[in-house]
Formats: C-alpha cells, structure tokens, sequence
C-alpha cells in the first residue's frame, strides 16, 4: 500500500487533502488496487513534472507542495493557467484522450506526487471493468467543483481575487514571521499572477498598491506578509473556491 502523509499514510481510499476526498467514492477493492500500483514522485522547485506536447505517463495526485499549469503560445510566450495545489489531479485529460499533454506542469515549490503508472492503470481498468466508470465519476465530480468556483470567481472583483490568489499561496508556502504574520517569497511572478488574473501588470500594480494600503498585505519585489485583517469584502468565495479552483487539472 502506498505510504503517503496526505492520507496519514493509510492509503488513496481514505485520502483526505480537500476534495480529494472524493477517491472514497471508489469500492475498497477498487482504492486498494490503485494503492499497489501508485508510486511515489518527487520534484524540485523549478523541475518539470511533465512539458507541453509530452506523451502522458498516467494521472499524478499532488501530496504536498504546488504545481503550476503552463501553456505555450505559438509565439513561445507561456501564461500560466492555474495552480494545482494538495488533492488537486494533474495529467487526467491527457490519459483519458491517450493522447499529448495540451498543457506542461511545473514544480513551483518542491513537491510530492503520487503518480498512477499510465501502462498499469491501463491494465487494471481491463481487469476492473467496471473501474472505469467510477474514475470517470472522480474526475467529472472534480470538473464540475472546478467549473463552479471559476464561475464565482468571475463574479468577484479582482481586488478580491488577487486577494486570494496571494492568501492562498502563503497559506502553503509561508512560515510566521516573529508576530505571527504568514510571510514567502511568492513562488511565481508578477506576470504570472496577471496572467492568471487576465489583468495588464500595470492594473496588477494599481491592484496590489491598493491591497498593501488597505493594510492587507506588505509586498517588496516578489516578498509578500499576510497582514491580520478585518475585513476583506463583501463578497466571500465559498469553501470550493477558498480551497483552490481547480481539482482536476492538466487539460
């Protein structure tokens, strides 16, 4: 069985980082199959998982650390799209599609996967036919939790998305600072986080000037603290959008 800290090191059928939760769906036989076929991955900060128009090599399920979705322009300009974060499931639509990732994911702190061989879970939906279905279930229960925290994204403003872009980044990369103020070095740049926004860095500087006046957060280059707050908006995101947009990532 798969030694693993997300799940308390007790398997991918009671996995609990967020809503990878949804793996307890499986039958017990079916999570304790995956268990003995799952490996465990690690990656260095900067390091490629897998890059844009590689063949796929199975699903990956981020234990710890983040991950950054990348894609290419055919200019050679990349925009990332999202951050896979613990729980969250990369490469998915490419072994579905058996077929190239349409996008790359990167490491952007050191991370942890625990990664689903594409030749043996291949095998094991033969041997489990009626696996398939329920890995199906998994992954569309995870797009549709996706496709509801974008469309409540898209109805804050983006001072609060930014907001939570950066709270949510420091809430795993960050260490308290002496007063107990979650501090990093942001892990991506300032033209990611427009990118990702789909804001011109000019609107992201005007963005951040206004966060760091209404005393929620210090920046200095990519160093930015958490500051205690009182209250950030009227509008809040829900618990799915509070956790991370994306659970099933990789398209």
């Amino acid at each position: 069985m798969t030694l693993c800290n997300s799940c308390n090191r007790t398997g991918c059928h009671i996995c609990q980082p967020g809503p990878l939760g949804r793996w307890s769906q499986l039958d017990p036989d079916y999570a304790r199959a995956l268990d003995r076929i799952t490996t465990d991955v690690r990656h260095a900060s900067g390091e490629w998982v897998f890059r844009m128009g590689q063949p796929s090599c199975g699903v990956y399920c981020v234990a710890s650390g983040i991950v950054g979705l990348r894609k290419l322009h055919a200019n050679g300009a990349g925009v990332m799209l999202e951050i896979a974060y613990p729980g969250d499931l990369i490469g998915v639509p490419a072994f579905l599609r058996h077929d190239t990732h349409r996008i790359g994911a990167q490491a952007l702190t050191d991370v942890r996967l625990c990664r689903l061989p594409g030749a043996e879970l291949r095998r094991l939906l033969g041997d489990y036919p009626s696996l398939y279905p329920q890995l199906v279930r998994v992954c569309l229960d995870a797009l549709d939790a996706s496709q509801d925290a974008m469309l409540q994204a898209a109805a804050m403003s983006n001072r609060d998305r930014l907001f939570y872009l950066l709270k949510r980044l420091l809430e795993h990369c960050g260490n308290p600072d002496d007063g107990g103020r979650l501090q990093a070095r942001l892990p991506i740049s300032r033209e990611d986080i427009a990118g990702m926004l789909g804001v011109r860095q000019e609107t992201l500087s005007r963005l951040l000037k206004r966060l760091s006046d209404e005393s929620l957060i210090e920046i200095s280059g990519r160093h930015c603290r958490l500051l205690p707050q009182q209250q950030v908006s009227r509008t809040r995101p829900s618990r799915d959008f509070a956790a991370g947009a994306s659970r099933v990532s990789g398209f």
